[in-house]
């Protein structure tokens, strides 16, 4: 039997271990420590779950299924995978990071009031932004200047930062967006998301540039999906401000890093050819076109989850272009070929058709969990899905999936738009009123 009291978390807990994770985003390696507490916490009310003899909701069972959804291709994919201890050290952390996702969940459906940690999370995001901006306008902050049109403040690698705060903060940002226009806090709606935009386009880099543009698209879709022409007029003070923020870019970033980075990804639209897409794309369309054969030759286990970067050798001699080389040991540690920067493709080689059926559910999931969020008008749940979704989307270049930290972020927001989905919303909630 489900036992409501029994199946939820303690959602101070949970908002106070998140505070933490995003405070250490960017100081090496102490991330891993709030969410092995998540995990603890996690495996903790799993083993109570099982105590009491309490049934799991159907959202919980669709969590677990999700888990499975990755986690069985991969343990399959051992059977060739060419690396086994990488394809191992997957299959151990995705259960732990499940977990953490798993105590989310739980524990965010009981919470009350999200506004205090997302006024926490924009006042992070902030300094971080600002560290940003000190460094885009200053060549000697001490976070460097902008290694190669990227701009990252306290995540730049001149810095010892190993995240790139853009990827965060649009999850971030799109979390404390729909908290706040839940609370009707025009202003924090647009702080957020003129400090999501600005951080962004100051990264330089490419994959959450897409991100964004698959944002905004998606937010049109949804306006005229669900509010037809009520919609035109926040579609055109939304292009309006996407006009005027642009141009402010464009003009703030003349002659610099940055623009000669915008012009390197737009020449491809001088003439629509091999040469110029590969060059928009830093020269990955034969990685992209090598990763592709490792998949078709490995059709349906793949050559091992988290196993890409060592069985990609063995495969590079047969690019029809010969343009790659196949990398020796300084190029990797330069990182030049550790992933393809293409989740489907990285999927497809390391776990075949089996993984991709994994993450054609995966994308399913995270449509349908959009849907149901819009059409309860829950504000938090739809912002922060539509930020995760904007970065999955298959349609654009990516981290390495198999990843650890990939892993633990993913999850762990995986459980908290399921959290923030099955919450009571709060009866003043602004979101989508006719």
């Amino acid at each position: 039997m489900y036992n409501q009291a029994i199946a939820t978390g303690n959602p101070k807990t949970f908002l106070i271990i998140f505070g933490l994770f995003v405070f250490v985003l960017p100081i090496g390696n102490l991330l891993w420590f709030p969410l092995l507490a998540l995990c603890l916490l996690g495996m903790w009310h799993i083993a109570k779950r099982f105590k009491e003899r309490s049934a799991f909701s159907s959202d919980e069972k669709w969590f677990v299924f999700l888990v499975l959804a990755f986690f069985v291709p991969a343990l399959i994919s051992l059977a060739n995978t060419a690396d086994m201890g990488r394809s191992f050290n997957y299959l151990l952390t995705l259960p732990l990071f499940s977990l953490a996702g798993f105590y989310s969940f739980v524990s965010l459906r009981r919470a009350a009031s999200l506004g205090q940690i997302a006024r926490i999370i924009l006042g992070l995001v902030l300094i971080a932004f600002a560290a940003q901006i000190w460094e885009f306008v200053d060549p000697e902050s001490p976070f460097g200047h902008g290694t190669g049109g990227r701009y990252h403040g306290l995540f730049a690698s001149a810095f010892g930062g190993n995240l790139k705060l853009p990827f965060i903060a649009v999850a971030l940002c799109m979390f404390c967006i729909g908290v706040f226009i839940e609370e009707r806090a025009k202003s924090l709606v647009v702080l957020s998301s003129v400090v999501m935009i600005v951080v962004v386009v100051l990264s330089g880099t490419r994959m959450v540039w897409l991100s964004l543009v698959y944002l905004i698209g998606f937010l049109i879709t949804a306006l005229i999906a669900f509010r037809g022409r009520e919609s035109l007029r926040h579609l055109l003070l939304g292009l309006v401000f996407l006009v005027c923020a642009t141009g402010a870019t464009i003009f703030a970033a003349k002659d610099t890093a940055l623009m000669e980075r915008v012009n390197q990804s737009l020449v491809m639209f001088e003439e629509f050819n091999y040469q110029n897409v590969n060059s928009a794309l830093s020269n990955r369309l034969p990685m992209w076109e090598t990763t592709l054969k490792m998949g078709a030759e490995n059709p349906w286990i793949g050559t091992g989850a988290n196993a890409w970067r060592y069985a990609y050798p063995d495969y590079v001699a047969q690019d029809s272009e010969g343009d790659l080389v196949e990398p020796d040991e300084e190029q990797r540690l330069r990182a030049l070929y550790l992933f393809p920067h293409q989740q489907v493709l990285e999927v497809f080689a390391s776990t075949g058709v089996l993984g991709l059926l994994g993450l054609m559910f995966f994308y399913l999931t995270l449509l349908k969990l959009a849907i149901n969020a819009y059409r309860t008008r829950n504000a938090a749940a739809f912002f922060t899905v539509l930020g995760l979704c904007s970065y999955f989307f298959p349609f654009n270049t990516h981290h390495a999936i198999y990843s650890s930290w990939i892993t633990g972020w993913l999850w762990l927001w995986v459980g908290i738009v399921f959290g923030l989905l099955n919450r009571t919303l709060p009866s003043a909630s602004g979101f989508a009123k006719r």
